[in-house]
Parts: structure tokens; C-alpha cells; sequence
């Protein structure tokens, strides 16, 4: 059992941690500015957080006359929060301080046949997290990141690797019963989506995760989407199940390899292989453009993210076959009307940090937000 004890923080406090924890340290001058808040309340907001171990207050460097004011630093290690990922293929953890800082990380790779043998790996891990985590560390929230699609928003989901296994599953209970935190918990493509918020340039885009299978998520007006069943931006429901499908293992067969280390790169590769890998990614980034277009303008955005582990050069390169149809495109009769239609969004690729990463990041966010509700919180 992992616990944490009580987690009660105000929101004033709150928004005091996350600007502390992501920024460094603050005057208590700019911190009373930036949230609004008179010197009093912010004097005693820091005695608060200072006797609960969760920050450090010392003196400000003298750059003129006056006694130099205060400054509060967060004091990194003191709240964490608890990164699941689970793949038919992968289980990972990681700790992660709510500033970012990395505290524990680890990954089983294997062929995870059931639920149960996921589980079990994930209880161990945890353990072993338990064990690494700081002395006075609170962990404050969960995030796991499943592959597959919910059937009961942020509760029961429905695996490749054992269907019946999982969907017989409360998960949201197990977390509870297991590491006793609040906690969020969504599909790997919307975890990716979601870790984007921050560093998003926009507040409306797609993102598409490229592993095994292929996730999505969608951001809309900054907020990351879930609809009715927890499973909007389901990109792969749009793609046919065959050879062209681009996942990881497809990718990997039609380059002719078996596993990454031995990929020699594009430029690498003999001619007639290179000539049959483009082939297939001419049919896959076909399948690719028809389910984005389609998902483009249902959900008007203005950036698609692309994210896989996969050679860089291999997606970039998948990624130039990818083709838009504009809106507007069919009411285009000259090439006068041609300024009047809009473009397709901007493509990028991204490398990915692992799943359990991005999903304690997620737990994170959901944290200094407050969106936990009564202990626990989906998205």
C-alpha cells in the first residue's frame, strides 16, 4: 500500500505549489501579485507550506538600501506524484516530483497475456517506487495510461492482450485499494494528448500515438477531451485492421526488421528494400490522411502531433505522405477562389518520453487544477 495521508490543500495553495514547482523560486512580493492575494494571506500561505516541509523561505540577495524581502522556494521531492502504463507488451512506473524532477522510473517488457500478470507486475514495481521515494515524499495522485478503449469512463477498459480480463476489471478501484491516492486514468493516446497541453503552441489540436496500436486525443479550447464513454479522439477506430494499418510491428515488417537497434537508417537502406518500405507507407499514410482529414473537420484543429517511438527519420519521412483536403476545397472553381479555402493543419513530429512519464505528468496537472473529485478523478 502506498498511502499519502490526508491531501488537503486550498486552491490559493495550490497555485502557490505549481508556480514554485515549475518556476523556482519566487518573492513573496511576485507570488502575492501573480494570484491576486494581499501580503497577509501569502505571509501566512508560506508559514503553512513551510511548516508542512513543502517549502523553504530565506532572504532575497541585497541589490539596494532596505532590508532584503523573502523568497519561497518548493523543496523538490517533497509532493510527487505516480506515473502506470500498461501495454500488451509493457508495464511501466514512474515516480515523478510534481516540478518534474524524475524520482524512480522502470519498465518490465514482456508478452503480458492477461490482466492479472499486468497487475501483478505493476504491484511490484510500485513497491519497488515506494521504496525509492524521498523521505517525507507525498505522493499526491495517480496516473495510469492503458492501451485499449473505455467502456465505463475512467473505471473499466476493454485490452487487446486479455478483452474479458480487463473489462471484468474495476480499475479505478484496484488503484485505490493498491496505492490509496487519488487518481486519473485514460487511454495512452489521450495521456500523450494531454501531456501536450502545456507546451502546445495552440489550444486546439490531434494527437496521434503510434505504438502497437494507434491512440488519439483531442484538445479542444485547451481542455482535453473525453466524451460519453471516456474514448473521444479514437483515431484507430478509423483505420481498416490490415496490412497497411501503421503500427509499430507493420512498420517494422515492411522495413524488414525485426527490431529497431538493426534499423540502418533511410539513407541506410539497399534500394529495392527502400523501394518496397515505400510502397507500404504510400497505402499506410493513405489510410493515415483519410482518418485525420475526417477527424479535422469534425474537430476544426489547427496542429496535429505525431508521436512514436519509431525511428525519427522513418515517421518524418511517413509524415511527407500524409495529404490534407482543405476545407473549402470543393467550392474551389479558379485559382482566384484557391486564397479563400483554409490549410490543413500543421504536422509535427514529436519523440516521446515514456508512457509512465507523461502519465504521472498528467496526475500532476490534475492536481495543481484540483480536479480530483472525492478522492479520486478521471478525465
Amino acid at each position: 500500500m502506498m498511502a499519502m495521508g490526508p491531501n488537503r490543500f486550498s486552491p490559493l495553495q495550490r497555485q502557490a505549489l505549481s508556480r514554485l514547482a515549475q518556476r523556482g523560486a519566487l518573492p513573496r512580493a511576485v507570488l502575492a501579485d501573480e494570484l491576486g492575494a494581499s501580503p497577509q494571506t501569502i505571509m501566512r500561505l508560506a508559514g503553512a507550506l513551510r511548516d508542512a516541509g513543502l517549502v523553504t523561505e530565506r532572504r532575497q540577495s541585497a541589490t539596494g538600501r532596505g532590508q532584503p524581502g523573502l523568497e519561497l522556494d518548493y523543496r523538490c521531492g517533497a509532493l510527487a506524484t505516480v506515473g502506470l502504463s500498461f501495454s500488451q507488451r509493457r508495464v511501466g512506473v514512474t515516480l515523478r516530483d510534481v516540478g518534474g524532477a524524475r524520482l524512480f522510473e522502470r519498465t518490465v517488457e514482456k508478452e503480458f497475456e492477461s490482466a492479472t500478470a499486468s497487475l501483478k507486475a505493476a504491484e511490484i514495481l510500485l513497491d519497488e517506487a515506494r521504496a525509492a521515494s524521498p523521505s517525507g515524499c507525498r505522493i499526491v495522485g495517480l496516473g495510469a495510461a492503458m492501451q485499449g478503449y473505455f467502456i465505463e469512463v475512467g473505471r473499466r477498459v476493454v485490452a487487446r492482450s486479455d478483452p474479458h480480463g480487463w473489462a471484468g476489471l474495476d480499475l479505478r478501484r484496484w488503484l485505490h485499494d493498491v496505492v490509496d491516492v487519488p487518481s486519473v486514468i485514460a487511454n495512452d493516446g489521450r495521456v500523450v494528448a494531454g501531456s501536450l497541453i502545456v507546451d502546445a503552441p495552440t489550444r486546439n489540436f490531434f494527437a496521434v500515438w503510434l505504438g502497437i496500436g494507434v491512440g488519439g486525443g483531442l484538445v479542444l479550447d485547451g481542455a482535453l477531451c473525453e466524451g460519453a464513454h471516456g474514448n473521444a479522439g479514437e483515431i484507430g477506430a478509423l483505420l481498416p485492421y490490415d496490412a497497411a494499418r501503421p503500427t509499430e510491428p507493420n512498420f517494422r515488417a515492411a522495413a524488414g526488421v525485426d527490431d529497431w537497434s538493426d534499423w540502418p537508417g533511410l539513407a541506410g537502406m539497399a534500394p529495392k528494400a527502400r523501394a518496397r518500405l515505400e510502397d507500404w507507407v504510400e497505402r499506410a499514410a493513405q489510410e493515415m490522411s483519410r482518418a485525420l482529414n475526417a477527424i479535422i473537420a469534425i474537430a476544426d484543429v489547427d496542429h496535429v502531433y505525431l508521436t512514436s517511438r519509431m525511428p525519427t527519420d522513418l515517421i518524418e519521412w511517413f509524415c511527407t505522405h500524409i495529404k490534407w483536403r482543405p476545407l473549402g476545397e470543393r467550392f474551389i472553381r479558379s485559382s482566384r477562389d484557391a486564397a479563400l479555402q483554409l490549410p490543413g493543419p500543421t504536422l509535427i513530429v514529436r519523440v516521446p518520453r515514456p508512457m509512465a512519464t507523461l502519465a504521472a505528468g498528467l496526475a500532476a496537472q490534475q492536481f495543481f487544477a484540483d480536479s480530483f473529485e472525492e478522492g479520486e478523478a478521471h478525465v
